[in-house]
């Protein structure tokens, strides 16, 4: 199947793990869906969404990151983006902001999902 670049969906992937922001890369990349911009912080992942032309669909981000985190990061891109859908992911099995998500976008779905060994999720 022949895709028109313009008919890919943008994902921008902010963490500031190289290891991480890499394999998520990597994994939309090879759907052939996906153009995929990336991130080291969220001052990175702002200036790249200023200067992109780009509608960015999907934004990716680590919870805890530096100056910025995830939340501030979304919180701030979706005022100059609105509509932009988000996945918060952590590696943190303890994500001390985790519950904090639904205070902080009440009227959106919020569902936290566990995959660490032994969880019930």
């Amino acid at each position: 199947m022949i895709r028109l670049y313009s008919q890919l969906f943008t994902v921008l992937v902010v963490d500031d793990e190289p290891l991480v922001r890499n394999l998520l890369r990597n994994l939309l990349e090879k759907q052939r869906e996906y153009h995929v911009l990336t991130a080291a912080s969220g001052e990175e992942a702002l200036r790249l969404s200023r200067e992109s032309a780009d509608t960015i669909d999907m934004l990716i981000t680590d919870f805890e990151m530096g100056k910025m985190n995830g939340i501030q990061l979304y919180t701030r891109l979706a005022k100059e983006r609105p509509g932009t859908a988000v996945l918060f992911v952590s590696a943190d099995a303890q994500c001390p902001r985790c519950g904090k998500l639904q205070a902080s976008f009440p009227d959106k779905v919020i569902e936290v999902v566990d995959r660490t060994p032994g969880s019930a999720s």
